[in-house]
Order: structure tokens, then C-alpha cells, then sequence
């Protein structure tokens, strides 16, 4: 009977040259039912992985290329690198035919690294807003803008004094319209009293 080898999640890793996390989802998939056996729960939980048929199943569950490493001589394990020792980079995988290979993604910028178009946009904006102030004290000395506040004053006077012109109208005129019988002679008599009112108001600006 041949002998079961067994190995951990992170020894199994090492073997087929992929990461511990890798040999993880596996396992959560369930790619590995025959070969893994659960003990523990939580952060105690443990693995022992029958080495043989866990490499079975994976390249019978998935495309065999992304097993780096694969079993030879009857299962033998690989020695481990010397300490100290520098590993090699793999080398880089030829694309599978009909297969598109996703773009590198790029490492999103630290916090507090300034970017040379950050630093621009922050430039631009500034030279805007001094711009835009300068525009705004050239109009108000020039009387093309004036403060809100002027403009509230100004407008309350106005209908101040025009009120009051008006006002008196009726003052001036009512024993003459009661007097007066002729529709034609109340209108125009009417008519001056509201111009010259509008007059004096203007008069007095």
C-alpha cells in the first residue's frame, strides 16, 4: 500500500509554487473535497493536505499552466533554499492562445505624495481665483461694481421719496376732480400731477 504524504496548506504552496493564499481559495472553493482533511476552528484551524491528490484534483479543476511546479519522482519534496539565499525571479509566462492578459494595475500614490499634476491643478486654480479678484477690484473702482449693501440703501430712498410724491397727489387735486365733470379734463389733470411727482423724485438724486 502506498504511503499517504501529508502536507500543510503552506507546504503545499511552496511545492506548487504558488502562494498560501492561493492553496486558501482553493480550499474554499472546494476544489480540494478528496485531498484536504479540517481540523480546529477559527484561528485554530488546520489542514492536512494528502500532497498526491491534492495535485490531482487541482489539475483536474484547473488550467494545469498556473501549477508552477509538478510533482516528479514519486512525490519527492524540493529542497528548501538556503537561508540568506536570493530566489529567482520566475520567468515571465507565455499567454495561453484565445487569452487576453489583463493590464498591470498601478500602485495607487502614497498619502502625502504630491503628483506633478495635483501640483498643477492646484496652481491653475490659484491663478484663477487671483484673476478673478482683480477683476473684481478693477470694476469696483471703476463705479461698474458697487456693494450690495449701497445698492439696498440706494433702492429704499428711491421708493422712500417716491412714495411720499405720490402721496400728496390727492392732497392737491381733490377739490378740482370734484369740481370737475369732464372725464377727458379728470385724466389729464391726473396724468401732470403723477409726472411731476416723478420728476421731483428724480430731482432729488
Amino acid at each position: 500500500m502506498k504511503k499517504i504524504e501529508y502536507v500543510t496548506a503552506k507546504e503545499l504552496s511552496v511545492r506548487l509554487g504558488v502562494s498560501a493564499e492561493a492553496v486558501g481559495q482553493h480550499i474554499r472553493a472546494g476544489r480540494l473535497k478528496k485531498s484536504v482533511k479540517k481540523t480546529g476552528t477559527g484561528r485554530q484551524t488546520r489542514y492536512r493536505i494528502d500532497y498526491q491528490a491534492a495535485v490531482k484534483e487541482l489539475e483536474a479543476n484547473i488550467d494545469p499552466q498556473y501549477l508552477v511546479n509538478k510533482p516528479t519522482g514519486g512525490g519527492k519534496k524540493k529542497k528548501a533554499p538556503a537561508k540568506g539565499a536570493r530566489k529567482k525571479a520566475p520567468a515571465p509566462k507565455k499567454a495561453a492562445k484565445g487569452r487576453v492578459k489583463a493590464p498591470a494595475k498601478t500602485a495607487p500614490a502614497k498619502p502625502g505624495e504630491a503628483t506633478a499634476s495635483t501640483f498643477t491643478e492646484a496652481r491653475t486654480a490659484t491663478e484663477q481665483y487671483k484673476a478673478k479678484m482683480r477683476r473684481l477690484e478693477y470694476e469696483k473702482a471703476s463705479g461698474l461694481l458697487v456693494e450690495k449693501a449701497q445698492v439696498e440703501k440706494d433702492a429704499f430712498d428711491v421708493a422712500r421719496i417716491l412714495r411720499d410724491s405720490l402721496m400728496v397727489i390727492p392732497d392737491r387735486v381733490d377739490a378740482i376732480l370734484a369740481a370737475e365733470t369732464d372725464q377727458q379734463a379728470v385724466n389729464e389733470i391726473l396724468r401732470k400731477e403723477i409726472k411731476a411727482a416723478l420728476v421731483d423724485a428724480i430731482g432729488k438724486f
